[in-house]
């Protein structure tokens, strides 16, 4: 089987870590694509949110997706 995404998830807390560390412009230039919110669509139509991002109160409202 072969995987499409070769990559990890930064998560809000460690995106302000890395700011603070120094590191964390450096990170924000790298290729990467930002999850804000979890959805899934249920049989028949409705979309169930699971999780929205925007709500939290950090400088990264978002997942990071980055690729290896």
């Amino acid at each position: 089987m072969k995987r499409d995404f070769r990559g990890d998830t930064v998560h809000p807390t460690t995106l302000a870590l890395l700011d603070d560390l120094g590191p964390g412009e450096r990170s924000a230039a790298l290729p990467h694509s930002r999850i804000t919110q979890m959805t899934f669509t249920l049989p028949g139509g409705a979309v169930l949110t699971l999780a929205y991002f925007g709500r939290l109160k950090l400088a990264h409202p978002y997942i990071a997706m980055v690729p290896q």
